[in-house]
């Protein structure tokens, strides 16, 4: 079982994200208050679902202590948990050079009119999930090289 704590980058505030969203920092720094508290367990998982939920079968991290704030970084830890021989998300992470992450969550939008929407105060976390690049590009199939051998050697 794959138990590892890796300090990542959880996505920005206050800029655009690659999806065209802004997330204001208070809108965010609220968000985290109203999600986390110190008894809570938030866990997370690769990509995400539809509909924003978390699978329990896909969970591949806990995320704890609080994430924070550094400028317009939002920080923090990850714990890697499951084993990768039931569920293959955790060896596909455990392949990834760099793990970053990003927030899960649904609310309002505003357009700001200049093609950004920027989500408003009332902003609900769900989590922060774990990025992975698209398939077919140097960096995932990189990643999928890695993956294959790491699994081909566990069975020789």
């Amino acid at each position: 079982m794959t138990k590892k704590t890796i300090t990542v980058k959880m996505g920005c505030v206050d800029k655009p994200n690659k999806n065209g969203f802004i997330i204001p920092k208070k809108v965010m720094e609220q968000a985290i208050k109203d999600k986390f508290d110190d008894d809570k367990i938030v866990l997370g998982m690769l990509g995400n679902s539809v509909d924003g939920k978390i699978r329990l079968a896909k969970v591949t991290h806990q995320i704890k202590p609080i994430p924070y704030i550094d400028g317009d970084t939002i920080v923090g830890e990850i714990l890697l948990v499951g084993d990768p021989d039931i569920n293959p998300d955790i060896g596909i992470v455990e392949a990834m050079g760099e793990i970053v992450c990003a927030p899960c969550g649904y609310g309002t939008v505003k357009d700001r009119g200049d093609g950004v929407m920027e989500v408003q105060p009332g902003y609900e976390l769900i989590s922060f999930n774990i990025v992975a690049p698209d398939i077919g590009t140097e960096e995932s199939d990189k990643i999928v090289d890695k993956f294959l051998k790491n699994r081909s050697k566990k069975y020789e």
